[in-house]
């Protein structure tokens, strides 16, 4: 039926009068006038099959649309509602509905709309008794939108009646009238006037039964219809976690049917079946729900397979979720399910009829499931490539980070090509950038990754990203590319044995060799290296590139360098050291001051007047009070005693070894998508955030202030970390010191807290104090440590030891503990690695006393036996 705007029925209820204003409130009148007239000629005629009849029916059925309209234009109709209400006897299914909508808007919008509904009673439970069941349905459902309480009553027993029709249409609309009527109740008994009559109102829809004529209903009903608005109504009145809803061979029942139920009905039975799986997998759940039997599972599963499948990308994911819980404990069939569930994911991902966002979502899962099992993604590689101008910038954030992860001996040289094309792309820095990172990622992969990379491939791709470094004139391309170099070479800083050696050694070969290439080009002159650096014609992000480039840089220079890799290192310095006084960033400063260190004490006869002037300068100098106080508390240590200058030197090597794992990257990365796979299928996957973490925004997004805070602090960690290096200055006082007082006691504080950041921040500076510990341990508790971690991390608590971090699989698992003497106040940080029967173990400490040393140490062996 055609609605006009009010303009439009307002021209065509004037267009036979007078345009003057004067003339517009009669004819509007004339025009209810002759609507209420209509109406009293028609009222009383039923619908019959002859022609007469059938001719009268449809200029009724114009009538009404009449009506509509001027009620769609906001016009008030009020004043017919007597005589549309005589109208009720017709058997027009269009004209009924109609005449329903009147009904419910004039119903329930004033203070005469209590009188006005009681108006209505007689019509609708007159019609539904009606003999069509579709005008049955709409009495019903009129008759429960009616908000009145003093209709309560009459609308419980509509709805009775609705409930015991033989029509399904009519069951339908009368379980749906049930949940109406029920919010009414409780609308009137909350609203704390007249509490005696309310409390009778809800009591009459309790006592009369209708709830459990519903519940009835959901199980033994054969439409599909009824059972779904069935199962809104339990869900809607008693929740999801019902004990009601909770129940085998109810979900049984309903997934049985799922096909037949709408959209939304389909993902609610979705989301009631992973809710008891979840439940029924989780041993100490609180409702001692068992755990399913194999046969219901593959019921559930053979139901469910077809949702897969679905066009509804809702639909889908909450079936793969499904499927991936209850094979969770079946390690073959799990891995057969992501076979399964790849190719419908991939086809909603790509398909033309998928919004931005919706693919978006898609892609965000499958980079989930890329990172749980990316061997089941090796072969669709291609799926992966980016779309330059057709995908958003998320979708291509996504797919980057995704053909990291499914990287394999096989695919790799065809995934790195693309990868390098995207990073020529000049028109989009942060893509290329991202691009960039993700060959870093496929250079870095682990032998124990899911999808396996030998050595040569990895060393291949190191050397195509040092060409890059050394070729390309972007300075994005130039800084990213040695940003990544920078993180193989951390990564095989540490020694290792057999083959990961050999491998180290032609990688740090392979990377020093273009560096000194890359120096050699611009006169061995650190500056030149990013003439962009100060010219501000680059972005501010390709400026943080830079600067984070030249860090590396400088680290690179002092750490292989001094290890002779790197000859040209002494003379390539000279001018950053020159350029300190204009130097702008204070991390590039004290990176300088490191690297000349290092090369001073390795190189001391080229070095000597380089570091002479760096170190003068940065001790006095430098504005930054931090960058200060490190210059000054190195520079004391190595004009003092030989035994200062030893520990220095240990602290120089604390300072070099940045560590082959990066935590806040790997470890923090591994952890949150882990905690991610519980929670499919909602927003958290594309937020990677916890949904507690994001649901009251207090996590997506910061403040400028709040991030000044936050570096604020930090810097006053870093102060405090500083302070207590300074204390080791005072030597005399160490060799004074009596025996008593050099007695540290053995107690631990029970309640250590170290933040993450200045976990890493001390790992990076503290000397090992104990190296390469080991200790055997009983198979019971090896077992323990593999395979109940929580209870591990309980235990080495309860003894005054905290985990900061920790990871592995069934064979090996990694654990970084803190913990803090209660005298001294001093921190001891040991990275533990546990298998079945032994324990290695090295520790890190900012303390000096040997005894302190050997009492933490045999307390952390005791812990562990």
């Amino acid at each position: 039926q055609k609605r006009r705007s009010k303009l439009e029925y307002e021209q065509m209820s004037s267009s036979a009068a007078p345009s003057s204003s004067s003339n517009a409130q009669p004819r509007k009148r004339d025009e209810l006038h002759e609507l209420s007239l209509l109406l009293k000629k028609y009222a009383g005629q039923s619908s019959s099959s002859s022609g007469a009849n059938q001719s009268a029916e449809e200029k009724r059925r114009g009538i009404f649309q009449r009506v509509i309209q001027a009620l769609t234009a906001n016009i008030d109709l009020s004043s017919l509602f007597a005589d549309v209400l005589m109208n009720a006897a017709t058997g027009d299914i269009a004209t009924k509905k109609m005449l329903y909508h009147y009904i419910g808007v004039y119903s329930d919008k004033s203070k005469e709309s209590e009188e006005l509904a009681m108006m209505t009673i007689n019509t609708l439970q007159k019609d539904t008794k009606h003999e069509d069941p579709t005008i049955r349905g709409l009495a019903i459902r009129s008759m429960t939108s009616l908000r009145s309480k003093s209709l309560v009553e009459y609308s419980i027993e509509c709805v009775k009646e609705g409930l015991r029709d033989a029509h399904p249409y009519a069951r339908k609309a009368a379980c749906l009238g049930c949940l109406k009527v029920y919010r009414l109740c409780c609308a009137s008994s909350s609203s704390g006037r007249n509490g005696a009559e309310n409390e009778d109102i809800l009591n009459a829809f309790t006592e009369s039964g209708i709830l459990a004529t519903v519940e009835k209903l959901l199980l033994e009903d054969r439409d599909a219809n009824v059972v779904a608005n069935a199962l809104v109504t339990v869900v809607e009145i008693f929740g999801e976690s019902d004990p009601r809803l909770q129940n085998v061979a109810l979900l049984t029942a309903l997934t049985n049917k799922i096909r037949d139920f709408g959209e939304l009905s389909q993902h609610l039975v979705l989301k009631l079946t992973h809710s008891y799986a979840v439940l029924a997998n989780d041993a100490s759940n609180s409702k001692k729900i068992p755990p399913l039997p194999d046969d219901v599972k593959y019921q559930w599963m053979n139901s469910l397979e077809s949702r897969i499948s679905s066009p509804n990308t809702s639909i889908a994911l909450a079936a793969s979720r499904i499927f991936l819980e209850l094979t969770k404990n079946d390690p073959s069939t799990h891995q057969r399910v992501y076979e399964r569930i790849k190719p419908s994911l991939l086809t909603l991902a790509t398909a033309q009829t998928s919004g931005v966002e919706t693919s978006a979502v898609v892609w965000a899962h499958l980079k989930l499931l890329a990172y749980r099992a990316p061997i089941a993604f090796v072969t669709d590689y291609k799926s992966f490539y980016v779309r330059v101008n057709a995908d958003s910038f998320e979708i291509k954030r996504c797919k980057l980070r995704t053909l990291s992860l499914i990287a394999d001996a096989q695919n790799c040289t065809r995934i790195v090509d693309e990868l390098f094309e995207y990073v020529n792309d000049v028109q989009d820095e942060h893509f290329a950038r991202l691009a960039m990172k993700a060959i870093g990622r496929v250079a870095r992969k682990k032998k124990e990754s899911f999808a396996m990379m030998d050595a040569e491939k990895r060393l291949m791709v190191t050397k195509k990203i040092c060409d890059v470094f050394v070729e390309t004139t972007s300075p994005s391309s130039k800084a990213d590319s040695l940003i990544e170099i920078g993180m193989c070479l951390r990564q095989c800083a540490t020694s290792q044995d057999g083959e990961e050696e050999e491998e180290s050694k032609e990688c740090r070969s392979i990377c020093c060799q273009a560096i000194e290439s890359a120096l050699e080009s611009v006169q061995f002159s650190v500056l030149d290296m990013f003439p962009q650096a100060h010219s501000g014609v680059v972005s501010s992000a390709t400026t943080k590139s830079i600067t984070r480039a030249r860090s590396i840089l400088l680290w690179l220079l002092g750490e292989f360098g001094a290890s002779g890799f790197i000859d040209s290192a002494p003379y390539a310095l000279e001018s950053s050291i020159e350029n300190l006084p204009e130097e702008v960033y204070p991390s590039i400063r004290t990176e300088t001051f490191f690297a000349s260190l290092k090369l001073f004490c390795k190189r001391a006869p080229e070095m000597r007047k380089a570091f002479g002037t760096c170190l003068k300068w940065c001790a006095t100098e430098d504005s930054d009070s931090t960058a200060r106080a490190t210059a000054s508390v190195y520079g004391s240590l190595m004009c003092s005693s030989s035994s200062s200058r030893k520990i220095a030197n240990d602290l120089l090597l604390a300072h070099s070894k940045l560590g082959s794992v990066q935590f806040s990257e790997e470890l923090e990365e591994q952890e949150r998508f882990d905690r991610l796979f519980n929670e499919m299928d909602t927003l958290a996957i594309t937020y990677e955030l916890e949904e507690k973490k994001f649901i009251d925004g207090s996590s997506l997004t910061k403040t400028e202030e709040e991030e000044e805070e936050t570096i604020r602090q930090r810097a006053q960690q870093r102060q405090q970390q500083l302070d207590q290096e300074t204390s080791l200055l005072q030597f005399d006082d160490f060799e004074a010191a009596d025996d008593e007082e050099r007695e540290s006691s053995s107690s631990l504080n029970p309640n250590p807290f170290l933040d993450p950041s200045q976990f890493q921040l001390n790992w990076q500076l503290f000397p090992e104090v104990a190296k390469n510990q080991s200790v055997m341990i009983s198979p019971s508790l090896g077992a323990l440590i593999t395979q109940s971690t929580s209870v591990f991390i309980d235990r080495l608590k309860s003894n005054g030891f905290v985990t900061a971090a920790s990871g592995g699989d069934a064979t090996q698992m990694k654990f970084y503990v803190y913990t803090q003497a209660t005298t001294s106040a001093k921190w001891y940080l040991i990275e533990c690695i546990a298998a079945a029967n032994k324990c290695d173990w090295t520790m890190k400490s900012d303390s000096v006393d040997k005894l302190e040393v050997d009492t933490v140490s045999s307390l952390f062996n005791s812990s562990l036996l």
